[in-house]
């Protein structure tokens, strides 16, 4: 199963991502900000603009499950 980990730069994100991984699942972390690629194996990272819905459709493409996992950014 391909799953998509919106949020992935957290705690929360990055264990969801290694427990996916464990599980044998191909995950596509999704991240707000550029930084170091993943290393991990079967990890296809992906940056993104939340608000943007339609690219958001296409970062999702070919996967069987999203997880959103954003944290609450206070204003």
């Amino acid at each position: 199963m391909q799953i998509t980990i919106f949020g992935e730069t957290g705690s929360v994100g990055d264990y969801l991502i290694d427990e996916a991984l464990r599980q044998g699942h191909t995950v596509v972390p999704v991240s707000l900000h550029q930084h170091t690629a993943d290393t991990r194996i079967a990890v296809r990272w992906q940056m993104a603009d939340y608000e943007d819905v339609v690219n958001l459709g296409k970062t999702m493409a070919g996967s069987d499950a999203a997880v959103i996992s954003l944290g609450i950014i206070a204003w």
